[in-house]
């Protein structure tokens, strides 16, 4: 009973490795995809950074300006924010990734910082499938809780799932986000940076004053 109990014990860790692989993985696999087929789709475009889009506290995006290949001056906002305003000085030039059936947004073509950042979430992952499978014992009990933790899971999504498809609800909540983007000002990032970066700004742009030093 003891042994049976202990199985059960090292059963649910790997339970939890699997599941924290899956996660992993998947969230890692879904950055790395994304960014490969704005590599693939996208055209090139030269763009120049006009200001930032501020969305909620330390959140922002930067807003580029670039003519398209009819010739035609296009702004577009930027498909990824940060919470640094580093590197969104107004008026540095940018060599962006754009697709056809969207063109006022963009991606910055020369950062690897998705695919990086995709890469390591992706490798943890892969680390917790090789700690599940490998340095933790398969047993018979791990696929009895492998299987009741998927009926679990299955019964408890499939009444939320018809109520509330999840599909739909990422859907809205992508147009919800891209309309207050829409909605927000664009502003110089030199004029809301945080104190400790606006010393960083200057150096970039020295002729640059924040509007609250500039004389009438």
């Amino acid at each position: 009973m003891f042994q049976l109990i202990v199985e059960f014990m090292a059963a649910w860790n790997q339970i939890g490795f699997l599941i924290g692989g899956t996660w992993f993985t998947g969230i890692g696999l879904l950055l790395l995809g994304n960014r490969i087929y704005w590599r693939i789709a996208a055209r090139r475009e030269v763009g120049t950074i006009i200001g930032v889009r501020e969305l909620g506290p330390r959140s922002y995006y930067p807003v580029y300006r670039y003519t398209s290949n009819l010739g035609e001056t296009v702004e577009a906002t930027s498909n990824s924010g940060s919470n640094s305003t580093r590197g969104m000085e107004t008026g540095r030039k940018v060599e962006l990734l754009v697709l056809e059936s969207d063109p006022h947004r963009a991606a910055d073509a020369g950062t690897l910082l998705t695919e990086i950042l995709g890469s390591i979430i992706s490798a943890f992952g892969i680390g917790f499938f090789y700690i599940a499978l490998t340095v933790l014992p398969v047993t018979r009990v791990t696929w009895i809780a492998l299987a009741g933790s998927v009926g679990w899971a299955a019964f408890k999504l499939h009444s939320p799932w018809r109520k509330h498809p999840w599909s739909a609800a990422l859907s809205a909540n992508k147009m919800r986000k891209r309309q207050e983007l829409k909605d927000t000002p664009i502003r110089p990032a030199e004029d809301i940076a945080p104190p400790t970066e606006v010393a960083g700004h200057q150096r970039i742009n020295p002729l640059y004053r924040p509007s609250s030093c500039r004389l009438g």
